[in-house]
């Protein structure tokens, strides 16, 4: 599937989240590149090779991905099967969004990254059958439906987002809501990025390679994809 951004996204959101516009882009080519790095804070070689960019990431048993309609594309809603039920991470942008992923299975919790419509608005209704985790204070316990759980500050794209690692056995997952994405990040007004950057770093660093990295939009990646290839972390 395609990526959230391609090279002009990038390019806009990395000028937006700086308080920049295209208008403060150098008017000569060959200065690009030094502008990109230097004043943008993003890789040029990474940049360059987003068109052709494919992540691969091979999802575990139980974990899979359900594509929500929204108005820009579509949301992830990403669901993990346990012998307890469903593991759900945010859940589109309506209730109908949040039913057609789960159908008539039980669900074990729903696991909130950021308090945007297009992740929690699957609650509107009010969710009654099973903990919700991630808005207010309430914390997600240790373990869930036989995997462990942690959660990490990944604030930046708003100012409570946070993601979630699940590790059992060989298989390391990280659910980063819109904090970061295959080849991009998210938007972060107010001057955020350096520390929200930061922060995806210092997630990032206590993964393997292979962790599976489950975004709010776009395809699944990896940790160490992510690193080579994401012109933010490049």
């Amino acid at each position: 599937m395609p990526l959230e951004d391609d090279q002009q996204d990038i390019i806009r959101k990395a000028l937006a989240n700086r308080g920049l516009s295209l208008a403060d882009l150098p008017e000569n080519p060959q200065a690009l590149d030094a502008y990109l790095r230097q004043q943008l804070g993003i890789s040029p070689e990474a940049w360059r090779r987003i068109p052709a960019y494919e992540p691969a990431a091979a999802l575990p048993p139980g974990l899979d991905r359900h594509e929500a309609p929204y108005p820009y594309g579509t949301v992830n809603i990403w669901t993990i099967d346990t012998p307890q039920g469903l593991i759900v991470v945010d859940t589109g942008c309506t209730p109908a969004d949040l039913r057609a992923a789960i159908g008539n299975r039980t669900v074990l919790a729903i696991l909130i990254t950021h308090e945007h419509g297009d992740h929690i608005g699957g609650l509107a209704s009010g969710w009654q059958q099973s903990p919700v985790y991630g808005i207010g204070s309430a914390e997600p316990p240790a373990s869930l439906g036989g995997w462990a759980l942690r959660t990490v500050n990944l604030a930046g794209h708003t100012p409570r987002a946070r993601g979630y690692i699940l590790q059992q056995g060989n298989d390391t997952l990280l659910f980063t809501g819109d904090a970061l994405f295959a080849g991009s990040i998210g938007k972060t007004p107010g001057g955020e990025t350096p520390a929200a950057l930061d922060r995806i770093r210092a997630a990032l660093a206590a993964l393997p390679d292979n962790a599976v990295i489950c975004p709010g939009h776009g395809p699944a990646t990896t940790t160490g994809q992510e690193l080579k290839n994401n012109p933010f972390l490049a």
